[in-house]
């Protein structure tokens, strides 16, 4: 089989066409930056031209290699100003555009792939050019950059046509679909486009060689959503308090409950599992007004939390719980509470575990961004479900004190059903976004891991039902690969009634380590709750970050958050 051409390819990322309304075929330049990114970037990609791209010249190729792609400093500068011009003036750019993509498509007969022999081919600098030019012109894209002339074009007919919205309550919207690529013509089963926070300092990789868009594997693999505000950003300059609740206090082991499953011709006993929130019923009595009173206890709980918080910052701008803590009822119950009072205490976001999202019962993190519209507050809340299973075997049965529920012979499954794979990046700040995870989500090398490296989310939140966060153990050494590339800030939260239970077990000083942040600058803090506390409020403040690609334009607009201290929050009420 013959390697596909440049121009098979172009005809098959745009099947309609690139400007069907003009001409058919794909003579004619895309009108969006996003869809010539997806064109150039599928091509450097898929041919490696990264691997060849440098700011300098001086380093030697191996014999028979396609050697440098040396882009000289008069020729970057070039293509960053006709980026800033297409993203100020798109008319006025439209011919020089049209000029690079001209001379791509008279090269629509070489093939697309990394043998190329002893030269990089001309085209490729051309590919490189309109990869450079796009991400140029895209700079703030999907975090409502005013001066985006083209911006509110695309986001209309492009992605809010996608979107899909439910009212839960007065006020509180739920987002049950949302745009996995913010091009127009490029086919989404071909090529994926979305808006980038972070590029990773290490590394040559296609990562690493824009600052403002991502491209994505195409739509087969992990969905991946951005979600905006309902309203403009906030100003990203001001710290961050985050009140982290590691709810439940307690768990139970008649929490958990197996049914075996033997399955022939296997030696291995293997079951599943399922966790009734029993922390969710009121005196432990199962009845709907059980669960009615103890969802009021837990929201008035959580409020008082704030309010106590509040005394000592004056400001609470986020509510993080880990897995599992809530059910979908209880998290819409506090998520109309919270915006009732955004008012006189404004909150930017709430991300918790829980076990349902409207009427699906399973394993989910939900994420609410509130903001403020001509109508008043609003709360959009959007629903992720987790992608693996957790497998329960004879260590972890003891170290959770589980016996007496779980049979340590057998190997029990987390009683879920496994959705299709997606990831939600959500723009909290003017620059910056942020994506949660569940427990076994981190864990596992897969395609929402690709692409959560490729957007670089500035804040990465998993949310865990597991034991003490200590710096040694999984969380810690998985929340390091992200630190690193591309360069997110990570918290991993876990359930303090949970930590009691590997306590049990524990041999030596009990642990109280609900939570472990990771960044790239501070490094690794471990969160403890001392006895008595109810919750942590961690305080980020914001550092601008430098950050070059390979072809050498530099950005130091990024924003990196970072550790700058915690307090304890103890609550009047109890639970």
């Amino acid at each position: 089989m013959s390697p596909e051409t440049v121009y098979a390819f172009l005809t098959r990322l745009f099947p309609d066409g690139t400007r069907p309304e003009q001409s058919p075929g794909c003579d004619k330049a895309p009108s969006l930056p996003t869809d010539v990114f997806a064109a150039a970037a599928s091509l450097v990609e898929r041919c490696e031209v990264y691997r060849h791209v440098m700011a300098f010249e001086g380093v030697a190729s191996a014999a028979g290699a396609p050697g440098e792609l040396v882009v000289s400093p008069s020729e970057r500068q070039t293509w960053m100003d006709l980026g800033a011009r297409w993203r100020e003036s798109p008319k006025d750019a439209a011919a020089d555009i049209q000029a690079y993509w001209d001379r791509l498509m008279n090269a629509g007969t070489a093939r697309v792939d990394g043998v190329q022999g002893e030269a990089c081919p001309a085209w490729w600098r051309d590919a490189l050019a309109l990869l450079v030019i796009a991400d140029e012109a895209s700079l703030g894209l999907g975090f409502a950059a005013p001066t985006l002339h083209w911006s509110e074009l695309l986001l209309r007919d492009a992605s809010y046509r996608e979107e899909a919205f439910e009212d839960a309550a007065a006020g509180h919207i739920v987002q049950t679909k949302a745009p996995d690529s913010f091009c127009f013509r490029a086919s989404p089963y071909v090529a994926r486009v979305v808006p980038k926070s972070r590029a990773p300092r290490v590394g040559c990789t296609m990562r690493t060689l824009s600052h403002n868009l991502a491209l994505l594997a195409p739509r087969s693999s992990a969905a991946v959503s951005w979600l905006r505000k309902a309203s403009s950003a906030q100003d990203g300059g001001k710290a961050l308090n985050i009140l982290v609740v590691p709810f439940p206090y307690t768990i139970e082991a008649r929490c958990f409950s197996g049914r075996p499953v033997d399955v022939a011709g296997v030696d291995e006993s293997w079951g599943f599992f399922d966790i009734e929130q029993r922390w969710l019923l009121a005196d432990g009595v199962e009845s709907a007004d059980s669960r009615a009173q103890q969802r009021e206890r837990i929201v008035t709980f959580i409020l008082d939390l704030v309010a106590r918080a509040q005394e000592d910052v004056a400001r609470v701008d986020a509510i993080v719980l880990p897995e599992g803590a809530l059910d979908w009822p209880c998290y819409r119950k506090l998520v109309e509470a919270l915006r009732e009072r955004q008012t006189t205490s404004p909150l930017e976001f709430i991300i918790s575990g829980a076990s349902g999202f409207r009427d699906d019962p399973n394993n989910f993190v939900l994420t609410t961004t509130f903001s403020q519209t001509e109508d008043g507050w609003v709360a959009v809340t959007n629903g992720q479900a987790k992608h693996h299973r957790w497998r329960l075997d004879e260590r972890q049965i003891r170290t959770y004190a589980l016996g007496s529920a779980l049979d340590p012979s057998r190997s029990w499954w987390e009683q879920i059903a496994v959705d299709a794979r997606r990831i939600g990046l959500t723009v909290f700040r003017r620059h910056s976004s942020f994506a949660a995870m569940i427990c076994e989500d981190l864990a596992r090398s897969e395609p929402c891991h690709a692409a959560i490296r490729a957007a670089g989310p500035n804040l990465v939140f998993a949310l865990l039902m597991d034991g003490p966060q200590l710096p040694q153990r999984w969380a810690a050494q998985y929340a390091t690969v992200l630190a690193d590339d591309p360069g997110s800030s990570v918290l991993t939260l876990t359930s303090l009634g949970l930590i009691e239970r590997s306590n049990m077990s524990r041999q030596g000083q009990a642990s109280r380590t609900v939570a472990l942040w990771k960044d790239g600058d501070v490094g690794t803090v471990p969160l403890d709750l001392p006895a008595g506390r109810h919750a942590i409020l961690l305080t980020l403040t914001s550092a601008s970050a430098s950050e070059i690609t390979l072809d050498g334009r530099k950005n130091d607009d990024a924003v990196s958050w970072r550790y700058s201290g915690h307090q304890y929050v103890t609550s009047r009420n109890g639970i």
